[in-house]
């Protein structure tokens, strides 16, 4: 398991309870399908930290603030930095022989 962390303190106040659900779980107009993966509470300097999201996904927050419902759709990928200029055209001619 990976860990996602997400700084969104402006759709989630401090103290909010998030649930982290999957991306396909999302239903418009009301809270997602089947129970969250994981909840987390926005902590004081307007962090979340999931431990239970996959190494590759997409997820939806929700949270109900104040009678309001919010989504908010991220991902959890591995990225490794493209490189520069010549090690990307090194990598590429080697692809194509």
């Amino acid at each position: 398991m990976a860990s996602l962390i997400v700084r969104r303190s402006d759709r989630f106040p401090v103290g909010t309870s998030v649930g982290l659900y999957p991306g396909i779980d999302r239903i418009h107009g009301g809270k997602p399908a089947g129970s969250a993966a994981e909840s987390q509470t926005v902590a004081a300097d307007g962090s979340l930290t999931f431990t239970g999201a996959g190494t590759e996904g997409m997820y939806q927050l929700y949270a109900e603030v104040g009678g309001e419902i919010r989504y908010l759709q991220c991902g959890n990928f591995d990225f490794t930095p493209p490189g520069n200029l010549q090690a990307r055209l090194a990598k590429r001619a080697a692809e194509i022989v």
